[in-house]
């Protein structure tokens, strides 16, 4: 099965590096960039991806209310979230808003891959909502 993954990043430079890295990472997967947050709910609605990458902090603002837009247009898609902080408050804001794990930016090289290969897995298929953190 072929998994959409979807990266929303605001800062072009590292977009263009997690889109190239995890195509490299998951070369099974279809990996699709955006630069905002209206861009990947519209991208959602249209195709929902497996997978929604986000940046809580995008310039344009509002990465916990993207991340709900996003799971009301596509329930099923598990959100990623990609935090400078990933302290108790931003893990429990993020979960709220619908994520289904948060990693923090310092970290991502180290944790990224496992949580966005942990959420491929057949269990993590049946229910967006199953590996919440």
């Amino acid at each position: 099965m072929k998994h959409r993954l979807l990266v929303v990043e605001d800062h072009a430079a590292l977009r263009a590096s997690l889109c190239e890295w995890l195509g490299d990472v998951f070369p099974a997967g279809e990996i699709v960039g955006v630069c905002s947050g209206e861009e990947a709910v519209r991208q959602a609605a249209v195709q929902p991806p497996t997978i929604a990458l986000t940046d809580l902090d995008l310039s344009e603002g509002g990465g916990l209310e993207v991340i709900q837009r996003i799971k009301s247009v596509a329930p099923d898609t598990h959100v990623v979230v990609l935090a400078l902080h990933d302290d108790l408050t931003h893990q429990n804001a993020a979960a709220a808003a619908g994520a289904s794990v948060l990693v923090a930016k310092h970290r991502m090289g180290t944790e990224l891959v496992s949580a966005i290969a942990a959420l491929l897995t057949p269990a993590a298929q049946g229910s967006a909502d199953s590996a919440r953190p």
